[in-house]
């Protein structure tokens, strides 16, 4: 029995992200094993666990010990004892859930982590790849998917962080809406909201498709008309509900403060105008910061990256995409540190998606994608090597 070939899609999706996942491990292993983390972390982790990471056996040392990281600790942290830590009720439950299941079946915390990161990022890619190839064709969703597995950042879809898992859902809510499947957009979204509070953002397409649907609907009776606007009004209602239920649920049943006042209250942050941070960082830059000047350039970069696609994708993009991806700029450019400068920016902007189907249109040139990759993936491996030697990349 033979069985039959995978599908250009389902093909392109498997190598990149076991492309993605075997360059990023050789790159860290190789980071690892030449030049070994020489300080003692500030940053909260489990002491025990990361001696026995880096001192234990090779293959422990070169291939899980440099994903043992930041947010990562966090993650594993919620999987294992829930909002235990009051401060970590700024991470919906969804991904740490996703890894206590992982645990379930014996692999270790840290194991499961990266393995649903690394099958979030399947699923992921291969929805890019279908959404682009079902709006541009399947050259312009080849493209695409470069233009994400290339990104300076793109190591964060391997590592034990959020951001794969909610791109999957992200893009299966609004893959959804564009078919007119409501329901299925709905739980799309609630989960993305479930996973990032910025899965919110998911109703502003869901409003806009239900919007030009029931246009399309005109001509039939009202009754008609209602019946068929039923499941989008649920579909609509199902990302704010979820995010509301997040909220009360961490006020009353972990007497914890309201996720999006920790945020503030507890993480150096706050609530200011999406220039504030963009300002801060150049007068940083053009001051000759000596510390976290890499931090300060690439978040300045890639968010001013975002803006100039965005703007170019204005005609290019259905415009459900393009309302969602301005949103998702304007919430990581409003969400400022408290010395004036941006947030984890270079970072959030794996999950602004609609950029790399603009970036597509410019990859579809051969010299353009050579430069591209040699760029973009040069400045991934350096910001590898800082995330294995435990400097922050934002």
């Amino acid at each position: 029995m033979t069985l039959p070939p995978l599908s250009r899609a389902l093909r392109t999706a498997l190598l990149a992200t076991l492309g993605l996942r075997l360059f990023n491990s050789l790159v860290a292993a190789l980071i690892a094993w030449l030049v070994p983390v020489w300080i003692t972390p500030g940053a909260p982790h489990d002491p025990h666990l990361l001696a026995s990471l880096e001192q234990g056996p090779v293959l422990l040392r070169l291939f899980l010990a440099p994903w043992y990281r930041w947010d990562t600790i966090h993650y594993l942290d919620i999987a294992q004892q829930g909002y235990a830590d009051p401060n970590n009720t700024i991470w919906p439950p969804l991904y740490p859930l996703l890894i206590r299941v992982g645990t379930l079946t014996g692999l270790p915390p840290l194991v499961s982590a990266l393995l649903v990161s690394t099958l979030s990022t399947f699923g992921a890619v291969l929805l890019l790849y279908r959404l682009a190839e079902e709006e541009w064709g399947e050259e312009h969703a080849t493209a695409a998917v470069l233009a994400l597995i290339f990104f300076p950042t793109a190591f964060f879809l391997m590592a034990g962080y959020s951001e794969a898992t909610f791109l999957l859902c992200a893009l299966l809510s609004i893959r959804a809406a564009r078919q007119r499947r409501w329901l299925l957009a709905g739980l799309g979204a609630a989960a993305a909201v479930l996973t990032r509070h910025q899965g919110i953002f998911l109703t502003l397409p869901l409003l806009w498709e239900g919007l030009q649907f029931l246009r399309s609907l005109q001509s039939l009776p009202l009754r008609q008309r209602l019946r068929a606007a039923w499941p989008w009004l649920v579909g609509l209602s199902l990302p704010p509900l979820t995010m509301l239920s997040y909220g009360i649920y961490i006020r009353l049943f972990t007497q914890a403060d309201w996720p999006w006042k920790t945020v503030s209250s507890g993480w150096n942050q706050h609530l200011g105008w999406p220039w504030e941070g963009i300002l801060g960082n150049l007068r940083a830059l053009l001051s000759g910061a000596p510390v976290g000047g890499g931090a300060l350039f690439f978040n300045l970069s890639l968010a001013l990256l975002c803006l100039v696609l965005l703007l170019l994708g204005a005609r290019r993009l259905p415009l459900s995409h393009s309302l969602l991806g301005w949103a998702l700029l304007l919430s990581v450019l409003v969400k400022v540190q408290n010395e004036g400068l941006l947030g984890a920016t270079a970072r959030y902007a794996l999950i602004i998606f609609p950029i790399f189907f603009v970036l597509a249109f410019a990859l579809k040139n051969r010299w353009a994608r050579i430069l591209y990759s040699i760029v973009a993936l040069g400045a991934q491996i350096l910001l590898l090597a800082a995330f294995y030697w435990w400097a922050w990349v934002p």
